[in-house]
């Protein structure tokens, strides 16, 4: 039975021509040739397509050669060029589709310029931030110290969130403990650097925040960071020594103190004030982890050993002119 036409999947079979069919009847023996040459023709005209859709029974391996002058597809079965493949399907075929403004944006998409889709409040950043208040409401106070104690007193104020909400929050009234305080037996300053001596063993490490005071000639007085401790002048001793521009001069009497940084901060979920410290400086450093549980800085108090010292002290309301130290929120 020859193949059928346009289904080559039917194996052609061979007919065996013998000597004897050419000794025979020639009817006969041209009626066989006449059968295997049918099939022959029918198998290649199904293989070119004469008969219809070419059938293949197995996978078609061209070589590494092209299949070219593909037409356009039309069902989902068909094949597709390059050329076909862009047009549909290239980056920029389909970003018209995507883009915020066209036609089929997608469903997650946020269209910025759209004012129905506009983020208008993102609470979520709440309790993530933790910089100072954005509106000038706090200021710093001192009472008088007594008993080792300086009452320290921070206003109340509010707080804008990140997403515009206020939150407000009371005033504190705060206790600090001061900070150790030293006897100065000697001081002198040679060359912009001044070197002093106390009366018995410190605690003061290279690095300190440290506010002098008291001593018979007042050009000495204020709040340095000492620059070396340990032993200085011939022979010698045990010191500090700190930066200050000023005439060389020598003196003897008052106080150097450890600074004592307090920073007051507010949990935004809350709206609570709390303190945290004491910090040896002031530093970003200091500040950052000071708030590192995404609490908000408010004030920076420093406590010395005479008391608050409120021009290293400031709030959000607090002017520059009148805190050159600790500017937390710039008027």
């Amino acid at each position: 039975m020859p193949p059928s036409p346009g289904n080559p999947n039917t194996p052609v079979p061979l007919i065996k021509i013998t000597a004897d069919d050419i000794r025979g009847d020639p009817e006969s023996f041209a009626a066989l040739l006449n059968q295997e040459f049918q099939n022959l023709v029918q198998s290649i005209n199904a293989l070119t397509g004469v008969g219809g859709t070419i059938n293949l029974n197995s996978h078609l391996n061209m070589g590494g050669k092209k299949i070219t002058n593909v037409a356009a597809p039309s069902k989902d079965n068909d094949v597709i060029t390059m050329a076909a493949a862009n047009k549909a399907y290239s980056a920029p075929a389909l970003a018209p589709q995507i883009e915020a403004t066209g036609p089929y944006p997608l469903s997650t998409y946020r269209q910025l310029n759209n004012p129905n889709q506009r983020e208008l409040s993102s609470s979520f950043l709440n309790f993530l931030g933790n910089t100072a208040p954005n509106t000038n409401s706090s200021n710093v106070s001192f009472g008088l110290p007594s008993g080792g104690f300086t009452p320290t007193t921070v206003s109340s104020g509010v707080l804008v969130r990140a997403d515009g909400s206020i939150l407000p929050y009371a005033q504190l009234n705060d206790s600090v403990a001061q900070p150790a305080t030293f006897a100065i037996s000697t001081i002198s300053r040679t060359g912009n650097i001044v070197t002093g001596f106390t009366t018995g063993v410190n605690t003061l490490t290279t690095g300190d925040s440290v506010q002098v005071a008291g001593v018979l000639d007042p050009s000495f007085d204020g709040g340095f960071v000492l620059t070396f401790v340990g032993n200085v002048g011939s022979p010698p001793s045990p010191g500090f020594q700190y930066a200050q521009a000023g005439a060389d001069a020598a003196s003897t009497g008052g106080t150097i103190s450890l600074f004592g940084i307090y920073y007051y901060v507010i949990d935004p979920a809350v709206g609570k004030m709390f303190r945290i410290g004491p910090f040896a400086a002031d530093t970003a450093q200091n500040r950052i982890n000071a708030t590192s549980d995404g609490s908000t800085l408010v004030a920076v108090a420093t406590i010395t050993g005479a008391g608050g010292s409120t021009i290293n002290s400031g709030g959000g309301a607090t002017s520059p002119v009148q805190n050159t130290g600790r500017i937390i929120v710039p008027t």
